[in-house]
């Protein structure tokens, strides 16, 4: 053994990095180990499973099932509104923040975006939230098409589970369904017709199968470029495609083009509403997810599907 070490002192490494070496043999060591278990797994019969995203890692703690179209993990919009007065004006929900990889924040004049930065978060934060999951109100894979719908089934949850006092149950319906005002909306210079931005986005950012199932395509070949003009107008002249009009009304004139290019193929929304109100006592809280995602008009800046 002493003569080994002697070679392998004198031969693979310098003598003035004695430390380093000690480091890298027990990680030669460490794989090696890992290596043999790996190996034994395999002769079980079992192999470790690889992981190319951590959403890919999430789906298997949760034991999510490959093939469920329901579930497959999307890139995330994701949009903050909180609810403000304006000059002594109704309430409104006012876009505050926004995250695409990187978060945005509407500067203190309210009238332009900051730098995209990289967000962090603080534990107190974490430790915060963790607490609204355990105390609040959590529906997951609701069935919903219009934002009335949602807010129905979120209060009554929340009244039989005593969370929220039925005497309020009104006041924050009215709440939650004010307007949304987006802070794209000040910008007119983007503005373009309605037949030009449908076709935009429909070549890029339009699921077929979502297109599909509200009534803006008449077959699974169809794409939302080659829609006839006939059909285009009866659009712009409705406001609808066949589907709920809450689901296909969307005023193009107020869709930030150069910001929706920046928006992945497939991507869904999130939207996050934050508000303080006189009449309520404490705070309410609720995490909801819809199955499937639902375009919901004027909720997000960029119409596509909410989850």
């Amino acid at each position: 053994l002493l003569g080994h070490r002697a070679v392998y002192i004198g031969v693979h490494v310098p003598l003035g990095r004695q430390t380093r070496r000690r480091h890298r043999h027990r990680g030669h060591r460490h794989h090696r180990k890992r290596k043999e278990k790996e190996e034994n797994d395999k002769d079980d019969g079992r192999e470790s499973p690889n992981y190319d995203t951590p959403s890919q890692r999430v789906q298997f703690i949760l034991g999510t099932e490959d093939d469920d179209e329901e579930h497959i993990p999307h890139d995330l919009f994701t949009e903050m509104d909180e609810l403000c007065v304006r000059d002594g004006e109704e309430c409104e929900w006012k876009e505050t923040a926004r995250w695409l990889k990187f978060e945005e924040d509407v500067e203190d004049g309210g009238d332009r975006w900051s730098k995209p930065y990289v967000a962090t978060l603080s534990l107190h934060s974490l430790f915060e939230l963790r607490s609204c999951i355990l105390n609040g109100t959590v529906m997951l894979d609701m069935r919903a098409s219009t934002i009335e719908e949602i807010a129905d089934m979120v209060l009554d949850n929340m009244t039989a589970s005593g969370q929220l006092d039925d005497s309020m149950r009104e006041c924050v319906r009215e709440a939650l369904l004010k307007r949304h005002h987006h802070q794209n909306e000040k910008k007119l210079s983007n503005r373009i017709p309605l037949v030009r931005s449908f076709a935009d986005i429909g070549k890029k950012h339009s699921d077929p199968h979502l297109l599909e199932r509200n009534g803006l395509l008449s077959s699974p070949q169809s794409t939302p470029a080659n829609l006839d003009a006939s059909r285009l107008s009866e659009i712009k002249r409705n406001g609808t495609g066949g589907g709920s009009q809450e689901n296909s009304t969307v005023d193009f004139s107020k869709v930030d083009m150069n910001f929706m290019r920046k928006i992945p193929p497939g991507a869904e929304a999130s939207n996050v509403l934050v508000g303080e109100v006189e009449f309520l006592d404490r705070p309410i809280i609720a995490f909801v997810r819809l199955s499937p995602a639902v375009l919901l008009s004027g909720l997000t800046e960029v119409p596509i599907p909410t989850r």
